[in-house]
Parts: structure tokens; sequence; C-alpha cells
């Protein structure tokens, strides 16, 4: 902040006051060119220079205009010899959006020491009023302010200031304050007799402002953090967390990034529980230890616009440490969601590698999963899998297309069969179009699969062939509705009735190795038929443009079976008998701010409904939004969602979320409270309320949170 005032003024002085004045009158612009991008403008009432004391002057509405800048003053005067310069008077220098005003400068070019009197500097970014009685210029990056305030409000008398005695600063440094308070409406609440922080333009290494925090459970809490910045694309942050009753814990986050597509960051936290703590806080303790830890790694790297590889590795200490410890891990989340969070049933590390060419695609991967609800030895892991695919293309000469799926996977767990296996997938289609009225495209598939160096069951049989034949009919009926001189100037309704049959050979996979039910390659022989309408508008924009969007889609379908599926995940609906479940799905996009999702399953055979899920979203300008999601799953399970942000006045919030289940007749996360927004500071009260789960009893956490603009986050009670 003062090295952006200094580097205004010796701008204007450099290369505005230094140029010879040979030009004088009254109110008489005078321009030099310096560059083929520098041009200078001054104005004055009158313009003269002393020979005899080798003086220049410009006096009276003195105006010079350099680029997007302007400096004001009542006069300005510079000495040759000397090199003082002086600009007297209602001084006032403005840069794109911001504005310094003083009552006197005096600086000297080759020294570059001076001072600024009375001064008043405001800069945009982060809406920052500085005021001194005096800034002085120590030498070359080197200042001091005295009797200087801050603050971020607008006001004459400002909601918050902060106003120091003498303050020290060493651009690219650290600056020191002495005698520094924090005032609310010019009211002192604390005081600093001296404080040190750090004041490079460029990212800098030092002390971050510590949290401080009171849980019921946790007791009394202060997390502090210490940034480094280690080099122009490298840095890392280290974590000191102390609970009064869960004891000390600590962490580590590096993040490099090479190019704008290729970064990586990896996070560790890690703490021992106190003893007391840990035998007291939860019940059943599940595999819980007294140590604790997370890490993980997030990262990217784009070889070439085909070519890239990304990865995510994570290690757990136990699987109920997302329950426990959500506040440590969301440092390294990219992305957060409590509810989510918390719920989470399986945790996936993986690392993948893809080349991409015109018609065809690899990818290399390997997947782990960690099971989070219980201690799964069967749980299934792929290390690694290859996959290589063609897109559908025509053979040259003919009237068919061509299409390939392939894979390679090795399997492995610490219970149950794993091995290797491999699956050769090419497929034969022919579309047909009957004067676009009709289409008609048959398709066949051998799939070839092989499994090799099992762990058990070595008399398997390891070979099979599968045949796949499938064949869609399919029409599109649709008319265009016009309505000109309105916001939809068109819409179009189409009628898109379907017929698809798909048949899968069996050939007793009873022999063949059973990695898990996703992975069985499953007979099949149904007859599916649906019957879709779209609705698709013409939308005019304020601005004159035509956007195409879909106002709404509703699509019904049903299966039925020739034969019974062996697994009931592998076909949609299924419920025991010959007809599925009738289907529905619906979309509808009401307004800007509006939206609908949902699904529905009717069995026939019961008369009743055996799922169903939507969801809801309205949103408007104002900045009012509720969601809303609801699920229900026969004998399984049935629970809501909703979040919900209402505007009550200008500047008062106030937000809810909730997760029930009702199958169970429990709330399960309840988080509520308000925000308050002043131009210059934010205050936010919450309530987080968690149901008794996975050993730990029903806490409820209360907090209230301050932010200062400009500063952030002054402190934090829970």
């Amino acid at each position: 902040m003062m090295r952006k005032c200094f580097v205004y003024l010796l701008c204007f002085i450099t290369y505005v006051i230094v140029f010879p004045l040979t030009s004088l009158g009254k109110n008489a612009p005078y321009k030099v060119k310096f560059t083929s991008e520098e041009n200078v403008s001054i104005k004055a009432d009158t313009m003269y220079y002393d020979q005899a004391n080798n003086v220049y002057f410009a006096e009276g509405n003195v105006i010079i205009i350099r680029g997007n800048a302007t400096l004001k003053a009542d006069k300005v005067n510079y000495n040759t010899v000397t090199q003082d310069a002086k600009a007297i008077g209602t001084v006032s220098l403005t840069e794109g959006e911001d504005i310094l005003n003083c009552e006197r400068l005096d600086i000297n070019l080759d020294t570059r020491i001076g001072t600024i009197s009375q001064a008043r500097l405001f800069i945009k970014d982060n809406n920052y009023h500085i005021t001194g009685q005096t800034f002085q210029k120590l030498g070359e990056n080197r200042y001091r302010v005295l009797n200087g305030t801050v603050t971020t409000c607008n006001q004459e008398v400002p909601d918050w200031k902060i106003t120091g005695g003498e303050i020290d600063v060493t651009v690219e440094g650290f600056a020191s304050i002495k005698n520094s308070t924090f005032r609310i409406k010019n009211i002192p609440i604390l005081y600093f007799p001296y404080f040190l922080y750090p004041v490079k333009i460029a990212r800098q290494s030092g002390l971050l402002i510590p949290d401080f925090n009171y849980s019921t459970s946790d007791g009394f809490e202060m997390d502090n953090a210490f940034f480094w910045a280690i080099s122009r694309n490298t840095d890392a942050t280290f974590y000191l967390d102390y609970s009064s009753e869960k004891g000390t814990g600590g962490g580590l986050e590096f993040r490099y990034v090479l190019n704008e597509r290729s970064k990586g960051k990896f996070y560790n936290y890690f703490i021992e529980e106190r003893r007391n703590y840990f035998e007291d806080e939860y019940d059943p303790k599940y595999d819980r230890e007294r140590k604790r830890m997370f890490s993980t790694y997030e990262g990217e790297h784009y070889f070439n616009d085909t070519s890239y590889t990304k990865a995510r590795i994570d290690l757990l200490s136990d699987r109920k440490i997302y329950k426990d410890y959500g506040k440590e891990i969301r440092r390294s989340q990219s992305k957060w969601d409590r509810v989510s969070l918390r719920s989470r049933e399986k945790d996936k590390s993986f690392i993948f590698y893809t080349k991409n060419w015109s018609q065809y695609s690899l990818v290399a991967e390997t997947n782990y999963y960690k099971d989070l609800v219980k201690s799964d030895d069967t749980t299934l892991q792929r290390v690694p899998k290859i996959s290589f695919t063609g897109a559908r293309q025509m053979i040259t000469g003919t009237p068919l297309f061509f299409k390939i799926d392939s894979s390679y996977d090795h399997f492995q767990r610490n219970e149950g069969v794993d091995g290797y296996r491999a699956d050769f997938f090419p497929k034969l289609s022919l579309p047909l179009n009957f004067n676009n009225y009709l289409k008609f495209t048959p398709e066949v598939g051998v799939r070839g699969v092989a499994g090799f160096g099992l762990s058990k069951n070595s008399d398997y049989d390891k070979t099979k062939g599968l045949l796949d034949a499938n064949a869609e009919l399919s029409t599109t009926i649709l008319k265009v509705y016009h309505f000109p001189g309105t916001r939809i100037s068109k819409l179009k309704h189409s009628i898109e009735p379907s017929v698809f049959f798909q048949h899968i050979t069996d050939n007793n996979q009873d022999e063949f190795p059973f990695f898990e039910p996703m992975d069985r390659f499953y007979k099949r022989s149904a007859l599916t038929y649906a019957l879709t309408n779209r609705f698709t508008a013409k939308i005019l924009q304020p601005d004159g443009n035509v956007i195409e969007r879909e106002l709404g889609y509703f699509k019904i379908s049903q299966n039925y079976y020739y034969t019974h599926p062996e697994w009931t995940w592998a076909s949609e609906g299924y419920n025991g008998n010959d007809f599925s479940d009738l289907m529905g799905e619906l979309r509808i996009t009401f307004t800007d701010y509006a939206f609908f999702k949902g699904h529905l399953y009717y069995n026939p055979y019961q008369n009743s409904l055996s799922f169903y899920d939507f969801f809801m979203l309205v949103e408007d300008k104002r900045g009012d939004s509720l969601r809303f999601d609801y699920r229900y799953a026969k004998n399984e399970l049935e629970g809501y969602r909703i979040e919900s942000r209402f505007k009550i006045t200008r500047s008062l919030f106030g937000f809810y979320e909730s997760h029930r289940s009702e199958y169970n007749n429990k709330t399960l996360d309840s988080y509520y409270g308000f925000e308050y927004f002043a131009q210059c500071w934010s205050i936010k009260f919450s309530v987080d309320d968690k149901a008794k789960q996975d050993g730990r009893d029903r806490e409820t956490e209360y907090s209230v949170l301050f932010n200062l603009a400009g500063l952030g986050k002054l402190g934090e009670v829970k």
C-alpha cells in the first residue's frame, strides 16, 4: 500500500518534472514524447524557469497527465542541481481508481528520500483507506507513517479502523507497528504495543492469523499456520493445532504449479489423541486408534493436448477419520460438502493416463477402494486396468460400421478370487434410415473373455465367448410452434417412440472366475419399449441473442424379459416378473432460476411404487435459493436433504441445511444460522447439530465468525 503511493509520485516526478520546461505561457498545454508510448501533458496558469537558482516552476491549477494517471497541485517546483522536487497545496494524484490526496509532497530524486504531509490514500483493491499525518520515505523501499490509520470502511467515522503511532515499512520485507489499536467507532477495543507482519508485494513467508475455537468435546482450540513461499511456483503451509482436551496435531500442505494445466498438491495431517480423550469420546471405537492420520495427493499433468495423467491418492489411518476430522481435512479439499463427506461409504484413490487419437483412445488406470462402513477384506481393487476403445466408424466401401471395446484387468484383494482378465469386444452395426421417418440399427458383437493367473480354483473354465446382439427401431414426430414478438419465439415438441432388443448368451458362467457382481457377464434377453417427449425452445435474451434450451423432457419405458436375469442389479426396474416396473423420468426447466428432475418406478404386479427420487432447485436474483432432494427405495431407504438461503433484509441472510432419514426416523445432520453483511465487515452465527453415530454422542457446535473486509477473519468461537 505504501509502495504504491511513492511509485505513483516517483513516476510523475521522474518523467514529468525532470524534462526542461522551455515553453512558457498561461494555460498552455505542454506535451513531451519520451518514447512511442509515453505522452505527457502539463497545464498551469504560469510556467517559467529561474536560471539563477536552477529551478523550474509550474504554478496555478497545475495538471499533469500521463497515461491513465493525473497529478493536480497548486504549485510544482523542481531544482535541477539538488534534484529536490515539491508539489504544494491541495495535491491530488489519481491513477486508475486509486487516489492520493495530500497537502504537500517533498522528495529528492537522487536519494529517494522525502515526505508527504497530511496524506489520505484510497486503493480500490480491497477498498483500503489509509491516512497519515506524515508519510516519510527513508530510502529505496523504506517508508514510515506517523499517526496513521487503516480501514476498508467508507464512512467518515468508520465502523472499524486500525491506528498506529509509528509504522515502519520495508517493501519486500516487514512492517513494524508501534502503539497499534483496533477501534470500533473510535472506541479502542484491542491494543498492541508492538506488531510485526510481512509486507512483500509477492507471496511472503510468515505466520498466518491463528483461529481460536471452543468445543464442548474438544475444549479450547488454537489453530496456527505458517506459510512458506519456497519459489515462484512452489509454496507450503505448516499447521500446528492445539486442543486442551484432544491434544496437539500437525499438518503440512505442499503445492506446485508447472504450467497452466499441470499442477499438484500434497497434504498430511497427524495427531496422537490424549488417552483420556480417546477412552471417553468413542464408544464403540470401531477401528480407531489414538494415532490418527490423513494423507492425500491430488495432481494433473498434461504432456500435450492429447496425452495427460491425473491422480488422487488418499491414505487413511481409519475409516472414521472423515467424520472426526472434517475441519482439518477440509483444508486440502478443492470442493467441500459437509453432508456427503460424513456419509461417504467408500474412499477412492486413483491414478490414470489417457492418450487420445482421432478415432481411438487408450486409458491406463489404477483404482484403490477403502470401505468406510465396515472392515472388508473382500473389497476388490483394480491394479491396473487398461482399456482401448475405438469410436464407431464406417468400413470403407461398405454400409457397415465397426466399433471395438477392449480391456485388461488385474483384480486383487485380501480374501477371495483374484487374478487377471482380458476382454476383447468388437462390434458391427448397420444403421438404416428410411426417408428420415424411421431408423433401424442392428448391431452384433462377440465378446471374448479370458481369465488367468487365478489365486484359487485353478480348474476354472478360463475362456468364454459370448454373443451380444441388439437392434433399435425408432422414429421422431415433431411440430414447431411460432410465437412472434414474445420471449419464446419458437417451441419444438418432439415425440420419440423406440423399441430396443438385446440378447446376450450366457454359455454357463458357473465355472468362470467370479470377481464381483458388477464384473459378471450376465445373460440377458429382453425387449425395452419407450416413449419420449421433448420440448425445446428458442429464447430471446436481453442482449438480443437467441439461445436454444430444453424446457421439458419426459420418458416412460418398460422392459419385457424373455429370460429372467440372474443378477437383479443388471436389469433396471426388474421385480422378479416378466414385465419390469414402469419407469418414468421427468425434467422441467421452469425459468432461468427454477429446475426440477425426478425418476419414478411403479410395480404393476403389486400396484405400488418401488422407487422414486426427485431434485428441485429454485433461485432468484436477490440471492435466495432452495434445493431439495428426496429419495425412496421400498424396504431400503427413504430420506431427504434440504439446503436453503434466504434474504431477510438488505444485509441480513439466513441459511438452513438438513439431512434426514425417514426410514430410520432420524435427523442425521442440521446446519443453520444467519449472516450479516455491512460495507466493511460481516458476522456469521451458525449451529451445527450432528446426530449420534459412529461411536460418538450427539454433538452441537455453536459458532460465531467475524470478518473484516480486506483483513480476513478476526476470530471464531465454537
